[in-house]
Formats: C-alpha cells, sequence, structure tokens
C-alpha cells in the first residue's frame, strides 16, 4: 500500500494498493525544471514529482504528480458550466426554447426543463421566423423523448444494481409509489 500525505495538514491524500504485495521500495525524483523533461503521450513531465515504487510482487510502478492538470480540467468544466447558464438565462430572455432546452439537458436540470416547457405552454412560443416553421418544436419533442429514455435506463440500471424495482403510478395530482424487492415482499 501506498499513502500520500499532506504534512501541514496532516491528512491523507492519497492511497494505492497498485501492488499485489507488500511495497518495499519507493524512490522520489526531484521536479524537473529545465527544458529536458521527458514526453510521454504529449505532456512533458517538467515540474512535476515523479516517483518509482517496487512490490515483493515484482512489479515497478511510475507515479506521476496531476494536480495541475486536474485542477485545470476543473476550472474549465466551471467556466463551461458557467458560460451554459448564462447561455440559459439569455435563452430563456429572448424565448428560444430550443436552445434553452438544450442547455437545461445539458445542464441535467430536470427543473429547469420542466419551467421552460410551462412558461412555453403559459406564454405560447415566440413566432416563427420565415423558414423556420417546426423545426424548434420537432427538437423540443426528440430531445424530450431522448432524456426521458435516458433517465428511465438510468433508474432502471440503479433499481437493479440495488436489487430493487420501483414502480410509480400516476393517480392524477399525486403520485403512488409502491417498492418491491427482488423476492417479491412488499
Amino acid at each position: 500500500m501506498l499513502k500520500v500525505w499532506n504534512m501541514q495538514a496532516a491528512a491523507c491524500k492519497f492511497t494505492s494498493d497498485a501492488h499485489a504485495d507488500r511495497t518495499w521500495a519507493l524512490a522520489v525524483a526531484p521536479k524537473l525544471q529545465s527544458g529536458t523533461g521527458t514526453e510521454e503521450g504529449g505532456a512533458t513531465d517538467r515540474g512535476r514529482l515523479i516517483a518509482a515504487s517496487g512490490g515483493a510482487d515484482g512489479t515497478l510502478r511510475i507515479w506521476r504528480d496531476q494536480t495541475a492538470e486536474l485542477r485545470q480540467e476543473a476550472s474549465r468544466a466551471q467556466h463551461r458550466k458557467a458560460s451554459a447558464e448564462a447561455g440559459l438565462a439569455a435563452a430563456m430572455s429572448g424565448r428560444r426554447y430550443a436552445t434553452a432546452f438544450s442547455l437545461a439537458l445539458e445542464l441535467e436540470q430536470p427543473r429547469r426543463l420542466r419551467a421552460i416547457l410551462e412558461e412555453l405552454l403559459d406564454v405560447g412560443p415566440r413566432p416563427p421566423r420565415p423558414g423556420q416553421g417546426s423545426a424548434a418544436l420537432r427538437f423540443l419533442s426528440t430531445a424530450t423523448s431522448d432524456w426521458v429514455a435516458a433517465m428511465h435506463a438510468e433508474h432502471a440500471c440503479m433499481a437493479e444494481e440495488s436489487g430493487e424495482t420501483s414502480i410509480s403510478a400516476d393517480t392524477g395530482s399525486s403520485t403512488a409509489e409502491s417498492k418491491l424487492t427482488a423476492s417479491g415482499e412488499s
């Protein structure tokens, strides 16, 4: 077992069972500061911590610090989400429901999807531009059916993993649910 600790916070940051048996050796290379970093998969090792561990199972593992890359990806994801949120707000204010619907799907916000559909039903669609026809409504219909199918498939997988089947029956204004276990007990 290999553990990486943050000594200032006295907290374990990473644990790995990379070796099938005990870890007997660990070598840590200093961070490369010059332009002589090695290339692997297009990424340079310059400025990264590199370590190697050897185990009683006869394997050698090479470890590369990916903290900076993970932080950059998290920052890009946060930026993409903020941009999509702004686009969704702009689409709603401009009554561009197809764009708003698509962005709400992308952001996985079912309540916003419902609000879009309710507003579309209450206010009505913006009059189509010449040549636009009902393409926006076809898009909404297709996107909705795809999303509902994906949600049903995800729910079925989760229910299968937990060994339960959830059955819902719509009774008008309220929904009644009953759960059955795999053995058929209620």
